[in-house]
């Protein structure tokens, strides 16, 4: 009977009674017997194998088995992702697997699902490959087309006329790549010397300013000419830069001029070079007949061409035919975003010896690599030798560019174009085929994800405990330690058979409640309610076991303290919506994940909503809702004596009704003494509530002490402790009660300072009642009574206390030890240990001791706190509604007003609705943690944390 109280009881005044018992299992039961523990989850296991790392423990191979279950799992938690699905919408509880059908089945799975991921990669690579070939094919087409129509219509012309050539008509024609017959440009030429010293900065210049956009060729000169200008002997190279432009042109010549080098027109007709006296003209020469030379092999023979064979011939300009070199091309995509420093970087890399064009493509396309949607460009580098070759490729590399072959044949062009259609159609068909069949076999293991899920957790998370028993080979058992409740000891007992039934074991689990000195840990049955303001309780500490537990009290005085330093009843109720929408759709949020901040109000939601309620509560009181007053409760009860008074003031006031049934008068409000009322009212009422939570604090370690049996703590600690407080500050608290009931005029600083600087003086004025003199003197000298009877008496105590069990256990025989479960009675009490230090207890105490004669003081200056916040929320109010709201409410605009009510509603919100709230929150809690909770709680203990299978989270490995 008393146990099923016990149960039913649920009590928070103080933690469970708890239990250290000895669960012995044979082997072939005890996966189900911690199978059924886990369920009832009310048992918190012992590491007996503290001494063995994880990979030595007896179930290190399961383990690991799970382990990798856990992983293959994940992996279809990724492709579930990557389908869309989701498995909690979509899972079915079939017929129940084992672990070991299941981990063939994982595997079967993954091997599956990895070849397809594969295969599908490999296709869809493929198929983005041949995608961008097909542009390459289509833009770069398009420029070889153009550029043979171009050189067909150039050559024409030539047939036709030839004519002189003036020195600005281009030598060389670079064509556009693209169809348009308007975007063809000219090369025009620039020729003449250049000192050889400073040939190599005169070409670094040259391209940097150009950005490599002309061709430069240099031929030293063998010996010194004289220099017009200097008349000197100098070293030069005879040079011709083609350009294209006359922006190019003007560069090219302002570069020339800085760097001295004297420029001399040219022709590249070879019947007028020979009367200009210049060394271009052999460039000129080699360049014409290598031109015929070349048409007349076009003309004799059209085959194809392969891709690595050149396009464009450019000719080295001397009479050497073995220094003629032909141009090679690249084609390929890259990225738009890093085309402009590819282009840098190739020109500067290879000094300018390429040519680049690029054309942009308008959708973007899928890179083979990456797979992701990129904006591309599609080039062509022309290039002369092997080694510029090489420089072309590894910065392609570098840079990202996909490369493909091309030819220049048009004919080749478009079968290349046909066929590629062709592949991209076969490989569209096969890619969605095999999608297909990936996303029926990714649905299937949708519906089954979550059953798996938790089968592998719940198998890991049991031989993770059997891990932490002891094993004993010789006995073929297993033992297991830990703490449980003292109520659940029937349902453990229940649980033990039931496995042993299910198990088919010939021996069944033996359950034995141990003797131990070690102190338990703490357990409180909350729930969701009262586990928020337990939660307050435990961040700043655990209650040790068995001590009077403050989140008790905390459900109340927390958010009533909150309340005095936030009330308002407007702002309460935008709280309370606020908060009540949370908790009428908690089940939907709690399966969610929300953000951080969004997931400390949920969690919190039950204190925010008491907060709230009881800021209406104080808000009536105050009577203020966004500032203002209002009448609820009935009309005033004062009112003008006659017309003539100004209700700034509360000088021509009578009293013409019965005294405001509730709260604050409203004709308080918006008078010159409103700001001193209301000061004065809350000051007294802080210092009130200051003392009594004190009070509270100080009984809670009168009913401590009890509970403990300690007799020292209640007539040492307690007694001069509660006299100490109440005959400084408890009297305060009376005078503050007797003055409101009489409505003297007394001055309440003046008799606290005299009581203590001339306690023998008539109080003259400032009397309340008969008698408060000599009650100030009797309240005084138990003031300085209390202190010494704090300090002198409780460590010599100690002392005795330890003499006399010390000497007793000399004679006690070893069988009349008492080993029963039972904590220490005082926590600073250090009797049973082997060794007493009196003067660590003595310094101990005199520490003690002075700490809670100051912090009397200190704490009680601390709960003005609640008049300092009260009136700091008050004036911000009244600052937003008359500032803001009212003052934009005078002007006759209606965008102004529009404004205005936005500003306020954003004040209200983000600074008394949002700053305010927290600061009152957090003031609230320092009021708990240290003036209240530091008179009486301990907080040393540890939580219970026992083995539960429903406690298992999504993210637990």
């Amino acid at each position: 009977m008393a146990e099923g109280e016990r149960t039913a009881k649920m009590d928070l005044m103080r933690s469970e009674p708890m239990q250290l018992a000895r669960v012995i299992i044979p082997m072939e039961s005890a996966h189900r017997v911690i199978s059924y523990l886990g369920e009832l989850g009310l048992f918190q296991f012992k590491d007996l194998n503290m001494e063995k790392s994880p990979f030595q423990r007896t179930y290190a191979t399961q383990i690991k088995r799970c382990g990798e279950m856990a992983r293959k799992l994940r992996f279809f938690k990724e492709q579930m992702y990557k389908a869309g699905l989701l498995s909690s919408t979509n899972s079915t509880y079939g017929s129940p697997i084992t672990l070991d059908e299941l981990e063939v089945k994982l595997g079967e799975l993954e091997a599956e699902l990895v070849e397809m991921n594969a295969n599908s990669e490999k296709l869809q690579r493929a198929y983005n490959e041949l995608l961008e070939y097909k542009l390459v094919l289509k833009k770069a087409g398009e420029f070889f087309n153009s550029a043979q129509r171009n050189a067909t219509a150039q050559q024409r012309e030539q047939e036709h006329s030839r004519v002189e050539r003036s020195l600005d008509s281009p030598l060389l024609l670079e064509q556009e790549m693209t169809t348009d017959s308007s975007k063809q440009v000219k090369l025009g030429y620039v020729s003449g010397l250049v000192p050889r010293d400073k040939s190599i900065a005169f070409e670094r210049i040259l391209f940097r300013a150009t950005r490599g956009n002309v061709f430069l060729k240099q031929e030293s000169i063998e010996e010194p000419v004289i220099d017009p200008v200097s008349g000197q002997k100098v070293e030069k190279n005879v040079f011709v830069i083609f350009h294209s432009g006359e922006r190019a042109k003007s560069k090219v010549l302002k570069i020339c001029d800085a760097f001295g080098a004297n420029r001399y027109p040219f022709t590249d007709d070879i019947g007028r070079q020979h009367q200009m006296i210049t060394e271009a003209g052999e460039f000129f020469n080699s360049a014409q007949r290598n031109a015929t030379a070349q048409q007349r092999e076009q003309e004799q023979s059209r085959v194809e061409r392969s891709i690595d064979s050149p396009l464009l011939l450019e000719q080295e300009m001397t009479t050497d035919s073995s220094k003629q070199v032909k141009l090679g091309y690249v084609s390929g995509l890259v990225p738009r975003d890093k085309s402009i420093a590819f282009e840098r970087i190739l020109f500067r890399a290879t000094r300018g010896n390429v040519f680049l064009k690029q054309e942009s493509i308008e959708e973007p396309v899928i890179d083979p690599v990456s797979g992701q949607k990129v904006e591309k460009n599609v080039f062509i580098i022309f290039h002369s030798g092997e080694r510029a070759k090489s420089k072309v490729l590894k910065i392609c590399d570098a840079f990202g560019a996909n490369r493909y072959p091309f030819t220049d044949d048009i004919g080749r062009q478009h079968q290349m174009i046909t066929e590629v259609t062709g592949k991209l159609s076969e490989l569209k068909t096969t890619i969605d085929v095999g999608e297909h069949h990936w996303g029926s076999v990714v649905r299937a293991i949708s519906h089954q994800y979550e059953p798996w899920n938790n089968l592998v957790k719940r198998e890991k998370s049991i031989y993770h405990t059997l891990n932490m028993l002891s094993f004993d080979v010789t006995k073929k058992c297993l033992v297991a330690e830990g703490w449980c409740p003292v109520f659940a000891t029937s349902q453990f007992q229940k649980a033990l058979w039931q496995a042993t039934i299910d198990s088919n074991s010939q021996v069944g689990a033996i359950f034995e409640v141990l003797n131990s000195k070690e102190s338990p840990p703490t357990y409180f049955r909350t729930n969701k309610f009262t586990s928020a303001f337990q939660g307050i309780v435990d961040a700043y500490g655990v209650a040790k076991y068995q001590e009077a537990n403050p989140g008790v009290y905390t459900v109340v005085t927390f958010p009533f303290l909150f309340a005095v330093m936030f009330g308002d009843w407007g702002h309460g109720i935008c709280l309370f919506l606020a908060t009540l929408f949370l908790i009428l759709r908690e089940k939907t949020y709690s399966s969610q994940k929300l953000g951080d901040i969004m997931e400390m109000a949920f969690g919190g939601r039950y204190v925010i909503i008491m907060m709230s309620i009881f800021s209406i509560y104080t808000g009536f009181i105050y009577n203020e809702f966004f500032s203002m007053p209002y009448e609820i409760f009935g009309p005033s009860a004062y009112a003008c004596r006659d017309p003539s008074c100004s209700e700034a003031t509360t000088i021509g006031l009578i009293k013409v009704r019965d005294t405001y049934p509730f709260g604050v008068d409203p004709v308080w409000h918006g008078t010159r003494s409103e700001l001193p009322f209301l000061n004065s009212l809350k000051m007294k009422m802080s210092i009130l509530l200051g003392v009594a939570q004190m009070n509270l604090g100080i009984i809670m370690s009168y009913f401590n002490a009890k509970f403990f049996q300690n007799d020292i703590d209640i007539w040492y600690q307690f007694v001069p402790q509660i006299i100490f407080l109440n005959s400084l500050f408890g009297y305060l608290s009376l005078l503050i009660i007797v003055k409101w009931v009489t409505g003297s005029q007394a001055d309440l600083y003046h008799v606290m300072i005299y009581m203590f600087l001339s306690p023998m003086d008539d109080l003259e004025d400032n009397q309340l009642f008969m008698g408060q003199k000599y009650l100030q003197l009797l309240l005084l000298a138990l003031a300085l009574v209390a202190v010494p009877w704090m300090l002198i008496p409780k460590p010599f105590l100690l002392k005795k206390q330890h003499e006399e069990r010390h000497q007793g256990e000399a004679y006690e025989p070893l069988g009349d030890v008492d080993d029963n479960l039972e904590p220490e009675s005082n926590h600073g009490s250090i009797g049973g240990h082997e060794e007493f230090q009196f003067s660590e207890i003595l310094v101990h105490q005199l520490i003690h001791t002075i700490e809670f004669v100051l912090g009397s003081v200190s704490n009680t200056a601390s709960y003005l706190r609640l008049w300092a916040l009260s009136l700091a929320h008050s004036e911000l109010s009244s600052v937003f509604y008359e500032k803001v709201l009212l003052l934009s409410w005078g002007y006759d605009s209606v965008v102004i007003l529009i404004i205005g009510v936005i500003v306020f509603i954003f004040a209200t919100v983000g600074v008394l609705l949002v700053m305010e709230t927290l600061s009152a929150f957090l003031h609230a809690l320092r009021l708990h943690w240290v003036e209240f909770q530091n008179k009486f709680y301990v907080g040393d203990g540890y939580s219970f944390c026992p083995f539960s299978l429903a406690l298992i989270g999504d993210d637990e490995e």
